[in-house]
């Protein structure tokens, strides 16, 4: 025993040892992780402070941008300049030393990864300084370029002052040459007085010299007078080019024009040599501005300033400056740009609605209305609450407020509710009539009787049958059956059934998912009906033995009520009320009593009691607040069935005896009225989960009553609906049904809708989810053309087997014009079998036969209607819709889309900054598709690299159209 003790001693210090170790381990690695994480607070904290200086550096180069714009004058441009160093040169100084911090911290905490966290913050701070310097100089250049101006400027006063005084100069020098031209002639003058006095007292002539001596030339009197030499003879002038200053033949007038609108300044200018314009705006030079276009003709000496759009800062006195080296000359007039006036808001009006009509199928028809508003409102056309602008089967115009709608061809389908819709910044308006379509052959539209059970309820693993009779419908309309609006697929589990006219959904076992609102739609050419119930799936119950599983498998049977409760009940207050029916059902129905449409509880005052197939309710004392309509209702997998009953409970009469004299006194008269009963708002049927296609509408439906009638508001994720807002159109159905629907649903329009009926008796609450899936594929249109079918089934059966042979034929036929008609017979051959016990078998069999060219190719005994389709004028390429720009996150998706008009069908090609968008095969993140009306460009996994300005352009031999969108990818600061 002492070895034992001894040994356990020993393991029992080993694990002492071990457990002290891995304890002092333990808290070194929590003194580690601990330092660790308040390093890493630190160092995300620095991030987020530069980051936070990279905003605000991105929000100063916006401010110093703005204002940029609006400086005039150097002192303005140097003042801006000091602004921006205030802010960089402290900035610059704390950045660097955080970055150098931040970058010690990343070594500590990622080690040789911490070159990777943190490029992005020091390229990041490389651009924010790059962009200041770019900055500066643009700056330092503006301040330049004004300094200079106001040189130019200085410069074109000095020199109009120095031609004033050459003027003055001239005028001096020719003051002077004609002094000196009249000194000239009176020098002549004494002259020509002296040599004639000279020949009245001159000596005898000398004798001739010999021939060989030349006789000298003798000098002028006046030159031996004066002593002076002879004047030798005078060389040539060179020829001088006529110098003449700037003159303005024509000026420049004042003018006022209404904003944008186009304007043109013209003034005529003469002048040797031919001088230089300069326009000048309030002073300062236009030379460079591209908004305004300037013209000199040297020939005629013409200047024109010309402004194609106008805006309320062109405002200005404009001057036009003609200089050469003779002077200088200027006009000068004002221009006056007057803001537009705002219209008034006039909110759309009908003034001519649209009518109820009648068509013949086959034949034109036109709706039209007329619409007045200001402004011109915008107009769409709607079929059964359907947006059909964009579809090819009707042709749609609008001309100076006539709203038109017109039929080619109008067909039985045609027949619905048309409704024009106009709108406008003021408001909007609506107008509806009914378009009746009489058929060729007789039709009838669909109705179903009885229809789909408004509720039904299984738990997990019950099977569910749900069933509905189609009682008339001409031609045999095609029936479709929804879950939550989408199709219902066949599986192992669910299976769809036609007998007859019964139309049956059997769901094998019912699971959670399989809960939600079933549709049944019959349509045929006449119109459709619908019919709709709630399936409700809930878990077992944790007491469900083996035989209930048995149960519940056995072929489910709709609630039916065997013994009803009785219509009226009297009773006297304070009795004692029972009421009693029987239901049978297969499996057990869910049971609920209600009392004026509330459920009922049991309470001391109210037992519920079942006994096998009989459910009882029990009053204990009737009061008159007892009084009322009650209600059972029973819901299994199979349907649901109700029964009611009026009670009425009748007031204990309170007599008073007077052992006296038989005399009475009347004191008072009183009139007393009761409150009027309220009641609190009560979803009576409510709307689910909803799943919609793109494009498609988005209806939820719902039926509230309550005392006074509440108050009812939609919302869209927490916030409130307004009336046309998001494109949600919210109506009142009746008294008691509210609908909020979308025409054309958007993937944006998804998410948590809520309805909040609140009256002063309480509030009440209907909330579901919206999911609305993005179009797999563009919408295409089929070319309608007339059907005429005629069908016959034979159907034999026996006591053990059944078999049903239906025949269809189809016969068609189109023309077009220039072309031979064309007809398409048909035949479609389907036959059910069933052989005891078995499934049916359905088998088809369809032949189709074409004959073109002549007349006898047309079966005498089955006349059709020829289809004439008219030619389609060519249309040039319209976006009706244009593009969108975005911006995204790194790696996010996008789809650029547009919705385009044009015949023929457009060509169409994407270009990226000009260049055309080539998708590479290799590499699928771009997707370009075209189809219908629709133009697409999907991008995945956005780079920074694919941010740019993308065009879209269609073409086609009418024309050519394009529309641009931006799509900016924000650049990543941090990981």
């Amino acid at each position: 025993m002492i070895a034992e003790d001894d040994e356990d001693r020993a393991n029992l210090e080993v694990e002492v040892s071990q457990m002290n170790r891995k304890w002092s381990s333990f808290h070194r690695e929590v003194g580690e992780t601990r330092q660790q994480i308040n390093l890493s607070i630190d160092y995300f904290t620095l991030v987020e402070e530069v980051e936070q200086s990279f905003r605000s550096g991105s929000q100063m180069l916006v401010t110093v941008a703005r204002k940029s714009t609006q400086v005039k004058t150097p002192e303005e441009a140097t003042t801006l300049l000091k602004e921006v160093d205030g802010f960089i040169k402290p900035q610059e100084a704390q950045l660097e030393r955080k970055i150098t911090k931040i970058s010690q911290m990343a070594i500590q905490l990622y080690g040789h990864e911490s070159s990777d966290r943190i490029q992005p913050v020091l390229q990041e701070n490389r651009n924010m300084l790059d962009s200041f310097s770019v900055m500066n100089a643009e700056l330092t250049t503006l301040a330049t370029n004004l300094k200079a101006a106001e040189d130019r400027f200085k410069q074109a006063e000095t020199q109009a002052a120095v031609q004033e005084s050459l003027d003055a100069a001239r005028a001096e020098a020719a003051s002077a040459r004609a002094a000196a031209s009249a000194a000239e002639e009176a020098r002549k003058a004494a002259e020509a007085a002296a040599l004639a006095m000279k020949e009245t007292q001159s000596p005898p002539p000398r004798p001739p010299l010999p021939a060989s001596i030349p006789e000298l030339p003798r000098p002028s009197a006046a030159a031996l007078s004066s002593g002076r030499a002879p004047t030798p003879p005078k060389r040539a002038k060179p020829v001088e080019m006529p110098i003449d200053e700037p003159i303005f033949t024509t000026l420049l007038q004042d003018a006022t024009v209404e904003e944008s609108k186009a304007v043109q300044l013209t003034c005529r200018v003469t002048g040797q040599p031919t001088p230089s314009i300069l326009w000048l705006k309030d002073g300062m030079a236009i030379a460079n501005n591209p908004d305004y276009q300037t013209k000199f003709d040297e020939r005629d000496g013409t200047c024109c300033l010309t402004i194609d759009e106008t805006f309320a800062d062109d405002s200005a006195r404009f001057t036009c400056q003609a200089s050469n080296v003779a002077g200088i000359a200027e006009t000068t007039a004002f221009l006056r740009v007057q803001e537009c006036a705002e219209d008034v808001l006039l909110p759309p009006e009908f003034v001519e609605s649209l009518i109820d009509s009648t068509a013949r199928e086959g034949q034109p028809h036109q709706l039209s209305c007329r619409v007045v508003g200001i402004p011109v409102p915008l107009i769409s056309w709607y079929k059964n609450g359907i947006c059909v602008d964009y579809c090819r089967d009707y042709n749609i115009s609008f001309n100076d407020g006539l709203c038109t709608l017109s039929f080619s061809q109008v067909f039985v389908e045609d027949g619905a509710m048309f409704e024009c819709r106009a709108a406008n910044e003021a408001g909007d308006a609506d107008t509806a009539a009914h378009l009746t379509v009489e058929p060729l052959e007789p039709t009838e539209v669909p109705a179903f009787k009885p229809g789909l059970s408004s509720n039904v309820m299984a738990r997990t693993g019950q099977k569910v049958r749900l069933e509905c009779v189609i009682s008339a419908g001409l031609p045999k309309p095609s029936v479709l059956w929804l879950h939550n609006n989408k199709p219902v697929k066949e599986t192992r589990d669910i299976k769809t059934l036609v007998e007859g006219n019964r139309h049956l959904l059997t769901i094998t076992e019912a699971f959670p998912k399989d809960a939600g609102t079933y549709t049944v739609v019959a349509r045929n050419p006449a119109g459709e009906a619908i019919t709709t119930c709630n399936l409700a799936v809930k878990g077992r119950v944790p007491t469900e033995t083996s035989d209930s599983e048995l149960a519940s498998d056995m072929e489910p049977i709709k609630p039916g009520i065997q013994q009803s409760l009785p219509a009226k009940m009297n009773v006297r207050e304070g009795d004692k009320v029972r009421m009693d029916c029987v239901i049978v059902a297969q499996p057990e129905p869910e049971v609920i009593w209600y009392h004026k449409d509330r459920p009922v509880k049991e309470s001391s005052d109210f037992q519920l009691i079942f006994q096998g197939d009989r459910c009882s309710l029990i009053i204990r004392e009737a009061f008159q607040e007892d009084a009322g309509l009650y209600r059972v209702v029973a819901v299994n997998s199979a349907g649901e069935a109700s029964s009611q009953c009026h009670l009425t409970v009748s007031p204990i009469e309170e007599k008073l005896h007077d052992e006296g004299t038989n005399s009475s006194v009347t004191l008072a008269s009183l009139t007393a009225q009761p409150d009027p009963t309220t009641e609190p708002p009560v979803f009576k049927k409510t709307f689910g989960n909803v799943a919609v296609d793109e494009g498609g509408p988005l209806i939820l439906d719902c039926t509230i009553t309550g005392r006074p009638t509440p108050h009812v508001q939609w919302h869209f994720n927490d916030q409130p609906i307004t009336a046309s807002g998001f494109g949600f159109k919210t109506t009142k159905i009746g008294e008691n049904q509210y609908r909020l629907s979308v025409d054309m649903a958007r993937p944006e329009h998804g998410g948590r809708y809520k309805c909040v009926a609140e009256s002063q008796s309480g509030v009440a609450t209907c909330v579901a989810d919206a999911t609305v899936q993005p179009r797999k594929q563009d919408d295409s249109f089929v070319n309608r053309r007339a059907v005429f079918s005629q069908s016959s089934t034979v159907v034999s059966s026996q006591e053990s087997s059944y078999r049903s042979v239906t025949r269809q034929v189809q016969q068609s036929i189109t023309q077009v014009t220039g072309q031979a008609a064309q007809q398409m017979a048909t035949e479609r051959t389907e036959v059910i079998e069933k052989e005891g016990d078995d499934e049916p078998v359905m088998s088809v069999k369809q032949r189709a036969s074409l004959f073109a060219g002549t007349e006898a190719a047309t079966p005498k005994a089955n006349p059709v209607q020829v289809v004439k389709k008219t030619q389609r004028k060519d249309v040039a390429p319209r976006f009706v819709t244009a593009l969108t720009g975005v911006m995204v996150e790194p790696g996010a998706n996008i789809q650029l889309e547009g919705i385009l008009d044009g015949h023929p069908i457009p060509d169409v090609k994407w270009y990226k900054n000009g260049v055309e968008l080539v998708p590479p095969e290799e590499q699928d993140r771009l997707d370009v598709s075209s189809g219908g009306q629709k133009v697409r460009l999907s991008i995945k996994q956005m780079e920074e690299s694919d941010a740019g300005r993308y065009t879209c352009t269609a073409r086609n031999s009418a024309g050519t159209a394009s529309s641009t969108a931006d799509v900016v990818v924000r650049r990543t600061q941090f990981p």
